[in-house]
């Protein structure tokens, strides 16, 4: 596959995921390299094999818009640096873009393989145009998981940033070696719209920051009481209505529940 003369979605990922694979990612946009082959690797077959039965999955089950043009491509150069993206899928009325992908399940969740694949996606709806784009999750052989991501105008310019920052060095063939360090801020995903939802930080809101503190010191204490309150349940003779002693009391009602009291000390 030729990857020389552009920046695509996949390398967005690479520059923003895995910094330490700059230099070998240097090494394919200049030609002195082959990309690794992938045609053994059964992660990767597997998801290329399973795109479009999960296309036609999520379009037959109304997860996402009916689904129009598959492998959609778009160029575009954007300061100087030349992008090229290909999309799984765009929507029928062209209103967002479809990115499908078949993952072991390891990072966890839904939003955290959003976040990850996050820089492709934003590459792609600025390089289309298009200001959404429905991103759905195989998680091993479970159904697909979906979410919808709206284009962020602030997200999609540190990516391009990035992108145009290595791009100086493939243009000026000015080597990355595996020595130098790649330094950049964290991009922060949080104010990316996700199903019409964004993150907060409220680590400087002083009520917020008081009660988690409350919340972390009680956490293991309320724990220990639901565990002790199930044992107790646990413990009373099935014609019992009511059991003391210790300083509680359980007092069962007609339709079987139990009520814990503890006994005034004075």
């Amino acid at each position: 596959m030729n990857r020389v003369g552009f920046m695509g979605g996949s390398d967005a990922n690479t520059l923003i995921n895995r910094p330490e694979d700059w230099h070998k990612l240097w090494l394919v946009k200049t030609g002195r390299e082959q990309p690794e082959d992938l045609s053994h690797v059964f992660p990767v077959q597997l998801g290329n094999f399973t795109e479009n039965f999960h296309m036609d999955w999520i379009d037959r089950k109304a997860l996402v818009p009916s689904i129009g043009k598959r492998q959609a491509q778009f160029h575009e150069i954007i300061n100087g640096v030349p992008y090229q993206g290909t999309v799984d899928a765009i929507t029928g009325g062209e209103e967002a873009i479809i990115e499908v992908k078949h993952v072991s399940g390891r990072l966890g969740n839904l939003q955290a393989y959003a976040e990850y694949y996050m820089p492709q996606m934003q590459l792609y709806m600025r390089l289309s145009k298009i200001p959404r784009c429905f991103f759905s999750v195989i998680m091993g052989n479970q159904e697909p998981q979906v979410m919808m991501i709206r284009a962020n105008t602030a997200a999609q310019e540190e990516v391009l940033y990035l992108c145009q920052k290595f791009w100086w060095f493939v243009e000026n063939d000015k080597p990355i070696e595996d020595t130098d360090t790649v330094t950049f801020d964290k991009i922060d995903w949080s104010q990316v719209n996700m199903d019409d939802l964004v993150a907060y930080d409220f680590s400087s809101k002083n009520s917020w920051m008081a009660e988690t503190y409350n919340y972390i010191q009680h956490e293991e204490s309320a724990k220990e009481f639901d565990r002790a309150k199930k044992a107790l349940r646990e413990m009373i003779p099935d014609d019992a209505r009511q059991v003391t002693g210790g300083g509680v009391t359980a007092t069962r009602a007609r339709n079987g529940s139990v009520r814990f009291k503890v006994e005034s000390s004075s």
